[in-house]
């Protein structure tokens, strides 16, 4: 047996559907057309004789309607979901009170700003514009009462999202693309456009692509310490901890001659790769890192020739970065807030020799006649340690 929702994509449906999915329930969704006026057809009066959505059947037969009520029904029936905080505690008392507040003081002004006419029949517009003001009010009241990032969060939470990819394209290097900024080439293609074979180089890695990317972002509100004492209470309690961490691969980058060895007057010639280990193995802790790659790996090509080396065929240093968070809650009146704030950027100081901005400069110098070939001369920012004081009022 399923659940069936009943509700017009993009209306206030959207609510008990997300309360669905996030529950697992089985369910599935009865397409009521607002445009076509259908909820006010003899089908769905029959379901909600108000007439508006959205409406849930029971797996029983039951009808609920009620945005409110569909969410405490769904939450009764599938407890294992979380959907609200646990019963009889001051979070799920706090949860009924949000709830309440939108349904009966947000969503009814919403229809007022959506259909003013149906209201007046004259001055619906400066209806409408006091109807936004209301909404407007009523946001700031929840806004005053978030604690840290969420209106009813406590205990910890985590988001981690991991990407892989590879992206291929035919752009010569660093012609515009987001990438390495490479020094000795960038714009036409290494072999003229007239000639057989005229891209074979240029068929590579994109200089944007970066293969693997895995990011979590966390927040812990730690626990106050049980006690009576309220010096121990006020001082050691009301703390956040927070941060996001960032691994990623390093982007594509190409290797030049750095002369204009074929003379085909384009001044775009690659490097000739001999063979070997083309990176130097060098862990630089600090800038500038020196031969970051195996400058023996590589030499000129032969006169009238464009090398051998295509695009974007090797990789740069990767990037790890924490930054991370630290702040003290301090309620002073039930208006006015503060909050002691210590941000910590790049906390432990690693050395990231890659820019994720377009033309970064973090990069070993990619031109083969030059005396400074495969070195790093500059690295991303060190530790960053910023402490602030926020008043909320």
């Amino acid at each position: 047996m399923s659940f069936t929702l009943y509700g017009d994509l993009g209306s206030g449906a959207f609510s008990a559907e997300a309360a669905l999915a996030e529950a697992g329930a089985p369910y599935r969704f009865e397409l009521v057309s607002l445009d076509k006026n259908e909820q006010k057809q003899p089908a769905f009066l029959a379901i909600n004789p108000s007439g508006k959505m959205p409406a849930l059947r029971l797996p029983e037969g039951e009808i609920i309607t009620e945005s409110a009520a569909i969410l405490l029904t769904l939450a009764d029936h599938f407890p294992q979901a979380r959907l609200l905080p646990p019963q009889a505690s001051n979070d799920r008392a706090k949860a009924y009170r949000w709830l309440a507040f939108m349904a009966g003081e947000i969503y009814p002004i919403v229809e007022i700003v959506d259909y003013p006419e149906r209201f007046v029949a004259v001055e619906a517009e400066a209806l409408r514009a006091k109807a936004r003001e209301r909404i407007r009010e009523r946001i700031l009241i929840i806004e005053r009462m978030i604690e840290g990032t969420f209106l009813l969060a406590h205990g910890f939470s985590i988001l981690a999202n991991y990407t892989w990819q590879h992206s291929l394209d035919t752009v010569p290097p660093s012609s515009g693309t987001t990438g390495a900024g490479a020094t000795g080439g960038a714009g036409p293609l290494p072999i003229p456009w007239y000639l057989p074979g005229s891209t074979q180089l240029d068929y590579g890695t994109s200089d944007f692509n970066r293969t693997q990317v895995f990011v979590v972002s966390y927040l812990w509100d730690i626990p106050s310490p049980h006690t009576t004492n309220k010096f121990v209470k006020g001082v050691l309690g009301n703390w956040e901890l927070s941060g996001i961490v960032t691994k990623e691969t390093g982007l594509a980058y190409t290797v030049f001659a750095g002369k204009d060895v074929s003379q085909t007057g384009l001044n775009v010639d690659r490097a000739q790769y001999i063979g070997g280990n083309p990176y130097g193995g060098n862990s630089c802790k600090s800038a500038p890192c020196v031969s970051w790659m195996n400058t023996a790996a590589f030499t000129q090509p032969a006169a009238g020739t464009v090398g051998n080396i295509g695009k974007g065929a090797f990789t740069g240093p990767g990037l790890f970065n924490w930054d991370m968070g630290l702040f003290k809650n301090i309620l002073i009146t039930e208006r006015w807030r503060a909050q002691l704030r210590g941000e910590f950027f790049n906390t432990f100081n690693h050395a990231n020799f890659t820019s994720p901005l377009s033309g970064g400069s973090n990069y070993p110098v990619l031109s083969q006649s030059s005396s400074t070939f495969g070195t790093i001369t500059s690295a991303n920012d060190p530790r960053i340690i910023q402490i602030a004081l926020k008043v909320v009022f």
